[in-house]
């Protein structure tokens, strides 16, 4: 199970690792499957969450995708914006305030 809670931008959240499930883990993931199956996906969640070394993409993973994007998105509207760079052997014309000139001759 993931933890869904961005900790962003006080901590760096944790590396999410993905892998494929072993054949021998196949009898846990056909008895989830089975309990989905029957209609019973509440129990298979609790079951699946039981288990050590499984990896099922569900609404815990895309839970966590989505808080971690809305942090940054958060965090990047507090942002002060950078004055623009403008690289050129010409002065910009007309007011360039808020503008950084280098000139390149």
């Amino acid at each position: 199970m993931y933890n869904t809670v961005s900790n962003y931008p006080n901590k760096v959240d944790e590396l999410i690792f993905f892998q494929d499930n072993g054949i021998s883990q196949e009898a846990i993931i056909d008895q989830y499957q089975n309990l989905i199956a029957q209609g019973h996906p509440t129990n298979a969640n609790s079951f699946i969450n039981q288990q050590k070394g499984i990896n099922i993409y569900h609404a815990d993973l895309f839970n966590l995708l989505e808080n971690r994007i809305f942090s940054l998105q958060e965090h990047a509207l507090t942002l002060k914006p950078k004055p623009s760079e403008i690289f050129s052997a010409n002065e910009p014309v007309g007011g360039a305030n808020n503008v950084v000139w280098v000139d390149i001759q």
